[in-house]
């Protein structure tokens, strides 16, 4: 794959996920889950729970829920990323020392070990 076709299609993928996102956090979404399900949960009772409507029933909701839980977590590895390069910069330019810069990149128990050692030099 071409790299200038690649950037199209991981900026594409975004600007889906970041407007799924935006539209799943919407507070008339839950109105819009609300109605879909009276609507399928009638419809259910009008064709007598068949097997077949449990069946799709499942799978949607399955379907459903793993692409959310994926666009969520890819939107909160965005903003975590953001975030930890807005912190690392303000420690840059801070007088802080700089071994900080990159700390949740170690093991936890490196990372306490530097809290330790930070609060006994104080």
């Amino acid at each position: 794959m071409v790299s200038g076709s690649k950037h199209t299609v991981t900026h594409a993928q975004r600007a889906i996920s970041n407007s799924v996102s935006s539209w799943v956090g919407h507070h008339l979404s839950i109105a819009s889950v609300g109605l879909l399900t009276f609507g399928w949960t009638a419809y259910g009772v009008s064709i007598g729970f068949t097997r077949e409507w449990f069946l799709i029933s499942n799978m949607a909701g399955t379907l459903v829920t793993f692409l959310i839980l994926l666009l969520v977590q890819q939107a909160r590895n965005r903003h975590t990323l953001a975030i930890q390069a807005k912190v690392d910069q303000l420690i840059y330019s801070s007088e802080a020392a700089n071994h900080w810069i990159g700390a949740e990149r170690h093991a936890p128990e490196t990372v306490e070990e530097m809290r330790v050692r930070h609060h006994s030099a104080r």
